[in-house]
């Protein structure tokens, strides 16, 4: 006969049932969410890789992302979840494929992935509500702190889920309604767009604000640079030699990626020879004429000199439905 057990808040939620054997009955959980939504979490156990992979995902809120769960970053439960000791259920919901979302739980379901291990996860029959989804997540952070990454996926999922109904919201009226300073949602934003090179030298923790942001720098100059990012990571693993990442602090990892991109970037400029500019056509004067001159791979300038209103906005428009 299966158990019930009502519970008046969140914090109640019975986690005795992770302890149960897989082959026991499962055990239905009542839970009151703060916005008053009463579910039932019924348990599910799925037997290891094949039956994660075709039935369960990760919610589009869940802050962590399983692509950036390395076997390293989960060393702190890997081996007990490997073993099949999974102290704390998940939690997650059936969505209307069918198929289950976890809201908590996305460290578990990728060490169980790669374990190819039993998953526990308490699911709702009911989809769980946009703020209770994230208040479950939040209770994550106060056990393993979440990176700016983590935050940047989490923010550009809620952003990607409000386009429809605020396609005018800008990032700015985003973050105040999120009670986040601008600056620091920016931060937030910018860490999912850097190279993932980036993250493969610096790992996702530890970083600080000025850290932060020297990384969006010299990921910028990585793009208008000649430099390949598989060039600078193996520049990066030649210059740290016999040393071991973990050895060094994330500001030494970094200086060391800088001092990396330098000595690339410089090598790039001294080896290329200085490329003329093509003329593309000639006019009547000397002073009428357009170039075109290649900067680096990827980046060019058209020069357009002692050319009348009437012909640049001929070449203008040219341009725009060259690319249309």
């Amino acid at each position: 006969m299966n158990r019930t057990k009502k519970v008046t808040g969140f914090g109640g939620i019975n986690r005795g049932a992770s302890g149960i054997k897989p082959q026991a009955k499962p055990v239905t959980n009542k839970i009151k969410l703060p916005s008053g939504q009463e579910i039932s979490l019924r348990l599910h156990t799925y037997k290891g890789t094949e039956e994660i992979q075709k039935h369960v995902r990760v919610d589009p809120l869940n802050i962590r992302r399983p692509e950036e769960l390395t076997r390293d970053k989960l060393a702190d439960i890997y081996d007990g979840i490997a073993n099949g000791n999974q102290i704390t259920n998940a939690i997650g919901y059936q969505g209307e494929d069918g198929l289950v979302y976890v809201v908590d739980g996305s460290r578990r379901m990728t060490c169980a992935d790669m374990a190819d291990a039993p998953l526990r996860i308490d699911v709702s029959d009911t989809k769980i509500a946009p703020k209770d989804a994230e208040f479950i997540v939040l209770q994550s952070d106060k056990r393993k702190a979440f990176s700016y990454l983590d935050w940047g996926h989490y923010f550009a999922a809620k952003l990607n889920l409000l386009k429809d109904e605020a396609p005018d919201l800008t990032q700015k009226q985003f973050a105040e309604n999120e009670n986040v300073d601008p600056t620091l949602m920016s931060r937030y934003l910018n860490a999912i767009t850097l190279d993932p090179v980036f993250w493969s030298v610096m790992g996702s923790n530890e970083i600080s604000a000025r850290l932060m942001n020297r990384m969006v720098t010299l990921n910028n100059s990585l793009k208008d640079s000649a430099v390949e990012p598989q060039q600078l990571h193996e520049r990066y693993l030649g210059n740290i030699g016999s040393t071991a990442p973990d050895e060094l602090t994330s500001n030494e990892r970094f200086d060391l990626l800088n001092r990396s991109f330098n000595q690339l970037n410089i090598k790039k400029r001294s080896s290329s020879k200085k490329v003329e500019p093509e003329t593309l056509w000639n006019g009547n004067t000397a002073r009428q004429k357009v170039e075109w001159k290649q900067k680096n791979s990827k980046s060019a300038v058209i020069n357009l000199a002692g050319l009348d209103e009437t012909l640049q906005a001929k070449i203008k428009q040219a341009v725009i439905d060259a690319l249309a």
